[in-house]
């Protein structure tokens, strides 16, 4: 019998029996925990890293009889830390394991960082596979079919990460009120990140398909715009802004520099590219740097791009043509009309009651206080501009500040 007293003791306790690929667990819940439902603490800890599904039974008022079923992920994850398991694996997941080592070694070298090797696999990743309803959430099958959904784009990430020791978790919660898996994954100086490869490899029925970046190494603040999880179970991401395209220098405050920086990339062969930008502002405001980029001798082969779409400051992805000439144009094309991003009504990695445990451990006191944050933080803002025009001549400060007073009560409200 293991006694449990806090989250952070059936975490480890949970991880080492998924390294030995053990079944079943006798539980004593002691503490905080004690009186709980068994079911609502798992939904508080990382056990969905490991496992598709649990059952379990009560041998006594807080005693459990806990029985997993893992993932292939955590299958193979603890067969590469300890070889003599892999007779346990099935051929597929042997030669899933072989797929996911091979493509370490070809990707990733001593000399990276984390960040490094982390991109190198989400873009190799994103690149080769295809959103798949219909191959389901095994990474086994999309390591051997490149096809899966959302979970299996994670359980991949999670495990190749996992094997060169960068540490990794599966998000399991809503992506615009859907089903939908993620990462999130610890970089340098212990800070976490999000990362989304599915929602980086949109589906499109027409068009160009192009790698994006919107999705890779997000704050917690940024990524909340559009998914939900259980914050209780995670670590905290530190308060930034655009980290990975700062990190790469491809945050750009002005539309020269930006231009110059794809201009470099389209030379290269690149096919795609992703940089922030702060000053998108609008569609017309975008295309019209275009038409002056080209005028002023630049060539670029633009075939497709993707907006930060209502915001005035975001990633922007920009798909070329490398195959044969190019004749500048003037013209603009269309962003792409027909992105998709890929949400799951029904969890087909998880049964049905778990899924309903999960669900209801999401927060949203904790996601509106995060709204809540991002709304005082744009207060906050506004009042300094209005500020600015305190010697402007007709009661510009007087406006600004009767809008400002609007949404302060609102707030408080």
């Amino acid at each position: 019998m293991h006694p449990v007293r806090n989250i952070d003791e059936l975490n480890e306790l949970l991880e080492d029996a998924a390294n030995q690929m053990q079944d079943t667990l006798y539980i004593r819940l002691e503490k905080k925990l004690s009186g709980r439902p068994l079911n609502k603490v798992l939904a508080d800890s990382l056990c969905f890293n490991h496992i598709r599904g649990y059952t379990y039974g009560k041998n006594g008022k807080n005693d459990y009889r806990l029985q997993l079923k893992y993932m292939d992920s955590t299958r193979m994850l603890a067969a590469f830390r300890n070889p003599e398991l892999e007779s346990q694996l099935s051929s597929e997941e042997s030669r899933a394991l072989a797929v996911a080592r091979r493509r370490i070694k070809t990707l990733v070298n001593k000399g990276m960082s984390d960040l490094e090797a982390v991109k190198a696999l989400h873009d190799d990743l994103v690149n080769r596979v295809s959103y798949d309803k219909e191959s389901g959430p095994d990474c086994t099958t999309m390591f051997l079919t490149n096809k899966g959904v959302c979970d299996a784009y994670a359980r991949c990430m999670y495990l190749m990460l996992n094997m060169l020791k960068i540490p990794c978790h599966i998000m399991v919660g809503h992506g615009r009120g859907e089903a939908h898996a993620w990462n999130l994954v610890e970089l340098e100086q212990g800070e976490w990140f999000h990362i989304d490869a599915t929602w980086n490899d949109p589906c499109v029925e027409e068009g160009p398909q192009q790698l994006r970046h919107t999705y890779f190494c997000l704050s917690d603040a940024e990524i909340a715009r559009d998914h939900k999880w259980n914050r209780k179970q995670f670590p905290v991401t530190p308060e930034v802004e655009a980290y990975y395209f700062k990190k790469a220098g491809l945050y750009f405050k002005n539309y020269e520099p930006f231009w110059k920086s794809a201009q470099k990339a389209y030379e290269k062969g690149d096919t795609s590219y992703c940089a922030y930008l702060t000053c998108f502002g609008n569609n017309k405001k975008f295309g019209n740097s275009f038409k002056k980029y080209s005028e002023n001798g630049g060539r670029i082969a633009l075939i497709g791009w993707a907006s930060p779409g209502k915001k005035r400051k975001g990633p922007v992805s920009l798909c070329f043509n490398n195959k044969g000439g190019y004749i500048p144009t003037h013209d603009m094309p269309e962003p792409d009309s027909d992105d998709v991003l890929p949400t799951e009504k029904n969890p087909s990695w998880l049964d049905g009651s778990i899924w309903k445990d999960i669900s209801e451990s999401i927060d949203m006191n904790a996601v509106v206080k995060e709204g809540s944050r991002l709304l005082l933080k744009g207060i906050n803002e506004a009042e300094n501009m209005a500020e600015d025009f305190e010697k402007t001549e007709g009661g510009l400060q007087e406006k600004g500040k009767a809008v400002l007073d609007g949404l302060l009560k609102r707030v408080t409200e």
